[in-house]
């Protein structure tokens, strides 16, 4: 544990063969990675959990469409209640965000102001998102490093 005032916050993620960490200095983070697979569940997910602006949102879409939004919103909502600090204890319905651009509709109350979001597929199998906490400007760069590539190089 890091509990120095000037240590950096950070925030993990893994799925499948996949990992993620974010790292930043001045600014609260989280982090989600997610591998692509059938999620027959999704609907119930977001009817049951999710904000009435998501709802109406996803649930008219079909098929491919609904899948690929529910996909970009749960790692959303997963990178936000990290970032948030509480994890599944913060309910899913009580932010909203926007399925289709990384941005906040509605932050939960007492989240911290300035919240910026980032989506980004990796390599076509995986969705990525990370949110910082910040009221000022953020640059979020994503770097994707194939670790079995530069562990044979090291070999």
């Amino acid at each position: 544990m890091l509990e120095h005032a000037k240590a950096p916050h950070f925030s993990l993620s893994h799925s499948g063969r996949g990992a993620m960490i974010a790292l930043c200095a001045e600014a609260r983070i989280g982090v989600d990675l997610e591998q692509r697979r059938p999620r027959p569940k999704a609907r119930r997910l977001v009817e049951r959990l999710f904000a009435p602006e998501e709802q109406a949102a996803l649930l008219p879409l079909s098929g491919a469409a609904f899948a690929r939004a529910f996909q970009r919103l749960w790692v959303m909502k997963e990178a936000y209640i990290k970032a948030d600090g509480r994890g599944l204890a913060c309910p899913l319905g009580s932010f909203a965000l926007d399925p289709f651009l990384p941005a906040v509709l509605r932050d939960t109350p007492g989240f911290p102001s300035g919240a910026r979001l980032s989506y980004k597929e990796v390599c076509n199998e995986f969705d990525s998102a990370m949110v910082v906490c910040s009221t000022q400007a953020v640059e979020i760069e994503h770097r994707i490093l194939d670790m079995r590539v530069d562990l044979e190089r090291a070999a």
